[in-house]
This record gives structure tokens, C-alpha cells and sequence, in this order.
């Protein structure tokens, strides 16, 4: 159980990680442009969502989550809620979800936590489960389409031109 002290701590090293990955963020884009920072924010981005769709179906299928990270390699920064560590690596290229008993060699599980595990799960979950990074990329997907044609528009057929009254047919 963790205490007050301890969550304001967790708070703080929330906001201060977001305040130094924002201030990195800035620097690549006024040093190089905003291509670069558009693009690992968008990669971070798609990463996070992916394994958050593992994530929700794990924890509706009733599998224990112990670990939920956004990169590889050495940790950034992680808290633990609920017996959940989740956290930040150092290379955002990529992200995991852990759930106990994946491995038939992970032989850590304590036997009254086993109902939690992988291999205990039905194989329907288990194929949701596996499946659900790819359902959370295809509905980004459809929301990321939905976005550009809230913005940009339908392309027209009769004109070329963004905005009302940008006409290139003056017939």
C-alpha cells in the first residue's frame, strides 16, 4: 500500500520525466526542425496504444499484468500500481506487456496465483489477448483517418485547392 508522501513523490517524477521528454522534444525541433519530434511522438504514440490494447484485454480476461513498458533497454522511469509496474525504456522503439506464465519455463507463480497466469487463460483469451495490439493499431488507424478527413477534407474532383474560393476552373 503505498502512502501519501510516496504518491506525491510518483507525481512529481510523472511531471518532471513529461517536463524533460517536452523540453527534448523542443530542442530537436528548433535545432533541426519538427519533423524528427512529430515522428517519435507519433511512433511513441502508436507503440502506447498497441500495448494498451494487450493491456485492457488481459486485464478483462482476467490475466494478472506485471509489467507494462513503453521502449527497451534500461528503464527511464516506472512506478508500480496495483501490482502493476508500468514505465518508460530508454529506446522508444518498441513496448511489452507482461503477463506471468507466457513461458512454460516461468515457473515463478506462486500455485494460488496461477489462475491469473497465461497458460491458465482459455485459449479464446489467450488469442484475443495476442490479438489485441493489432485490433488497437487498425482502430488508431480509422481514428487517424477519421482526423485527416475532419481537417484536410474530401478530395474534389472539379478543383484543385485548399479552402473556399481557391478555384483553379475559371470556366
Amino acid at each position: 500500500m503505498t502512502t501519501a508522501a510516496e504518491e506525491k513523490s510518483d507525481w512529481r517524477r510523472i511531471v518532471a520525466a513529461v517536463a524533460v521528454f517536452l523540453g527534448m522534444m523542443w530542442v530537436l525541433g528548433v535545432a533541426g526542425g519538427w519533423s524528427l519530434p512529430v515522428v517519435l511522438v507519433g511512433i511513441i504514440t502508436v507503440v502506447a496504444g498497441h500495448e494498451f490494447g494487450h493491456y485492457w484485454v488481459a486485464k478483462r480476461a482476467g490475466m494478472t499484468v506485471t509489467d507494462f513498458f513503453v521502449g527497451f533497454g534500461p528503464v527511464a522511469w516506472s512506478t508500480t500500481r496495483g501490482g502493476t509496474r508500468y514505465g518508460v525504456r530508454m529506446f522508444p522503439i518498441g513496448g511489452y506487456v507482461k503477463v506471468p506464465g507466457m513461458t512454460w519455463e516461468d515457473h515463478s507463480v506462486a500455485p494460488e496465483n496461477e489462475a491469473g497466469t497465461y497458460r491458465a487463460a482459455t485459449t479464446t483469451r489467450k488469442v484475443l489477448f495476442a490479438s489485441a495490439g493489432v485490433a488497437m493499431n487498425m482502430v488508431m488507424a480509422v481514428l487517424l483517418l477519421w482526423s485527416a478527413l475532419v481537417a484536410v477534407g474530401w478530395p474534389a474532383q472539379d478543383h484543385v485547392g485548399v479552402g473556399a474560393g481557391y478555384n483553379l476552373n475559371t470556366s
